[in-house]
């Protein structure tokens, strides 16, 4: 029996995602940039940041690079 790599890997990023990791990242530095914490966000307040950020890493990659460049920030 042969092991399904794709299987294994399940769930892991991958560059395959679309973009889904880095509009996260990216939405998640807008949201600091802010002065609010991601965990504290309300459903429709994320799905606002995720749209803004993929459409960035659409229609503005430059400033995407630069932002992706940066860590993640991290909720306390």
């Amino acid at each position: 029996e042969t092991l399904n790599i794709a299987k294994a890997v399940e769930g892991v990023y991958t560059r395959n995602d679309g973009g889904a990791h880095d509009g996260l990242r990216i939405a998640k530095y807008l949201a600091h940039q802010d002065g609010k914490s991601w965990r504290k966000l309300k459903y429709g307040q994320t799905q606002s940041y995720l749209d803004a950020g993929g459409k960035m890493l659409k229609k503005d990659k430059k400033q995407a690079r630069s932002i992706l460049s940066k860590p993640t920030p991290r909720d306390r």
